[in-house]
């Protein structure tokens, strides 16, 4: 890792617990506002503070945990069996540049193709899945799909699909 990727790392990594902390802090700056106008102040401000207060602190709370994210199957998933061939590209591919293989291959009704991980535990786990487009299949040759399969690989050896919890939720 060079010296720039390594402050951008620590640059991202502060900004992320910068996030939090302060979501953290306008929680308790909420809660101790409950607690310590609540006492002092009298009917309408009071009602405003029970009510408003708490909800405001919730929402705070509530948006900062990353929620469990629903995978949607994109289209029918692929065999080693039904597609011997592609396959083979995967696993040479996933070889070349040392990473695991994906754990699904779907295909999909888009000119694209895309690499995520679902079913992960705030970030962690799950299955690893590779969705190439359909209409790839017709216009690019084998070099040029080994090269976009690369380029999405190059999404998991980066753990890229990883935050997709944290910053798509």
């Amino acid at each position: 890792m060079n010296r720039t990727s390594k402050w951008e790392t620590a640059l991202v990594l502060a900004l992320f617990a910068g996030y939090y902390l302060l979501a953290i802090a306008l929680v308790a700056l909420l809660c101790g506002a409950i607690l310590y106008v609540l006492p002092f102040s009298s009917g309408g401000v009071r009602l405003l503070l029970a009510a408003l207060v708490p909800a405001a602190a919730w929402i705070i709370a509530r948006s900062a945990i990353p929620g469990k994210q629903e995978f949607e199957v994109p289209g029918p998933q692929l065999s080693r069996t039904e597609e011997p061939e592609l396959f083979r590209v995967i696993d040479e591919l996933s070889a070349r540049l040392r990473v695991s293989t994906p754990d699904e291959v779907y295909v999909y009704n888009d000119f694209n193709a895309a690499v995520l991980n679902h079913g992960t535990f705030l970030g962690f786990g799950g299955k690893r899945a590779l969705m190439i487009g359909l209409p790839l299949f017709g216009v690019l040759n084998i070099d040029e799909l080994r090269s976009v399969l690369a380029h999405e690989f190059g999404h998991f050896a980066g753990q890229d699909t990883r935050l997709g919890i944290w910053v798509d939720g």
